[in-house]
């Protein structure tokens, strides 16, 4: 693990969690917590990791209320 604390130490395949929710990357759908799931945010061009653009969009509907 570079650059920051393991917050999994107990499990050698994971050590991040992005959205602090006390569920690790690998296991979580949603690492962003913005209430997308991450496979979506992937098909539409989003940003998993990026909870901000949930409410980005340029049609004045946010991708959360398109969700």
């Amino acid at each position: 693990m570079l650059g920051g604390e393991d917050a999994f130490p107990a499990d050698l395949a994971e050590w991040a969690d992005n959205d602090l929710d006390g569920i690790n990357n690998n296991a979580d759908i949603d690492i962003d917590d913005d209430q997308m799931p991450d496979d979506r945010e992937i098909v539409y061009g989003l940003d998993p990791p990026d909870g901000r653009d949930a409410l980005r969009d340029s049609d004045g509907l946010d991708n959360l209320t398109k969700y």
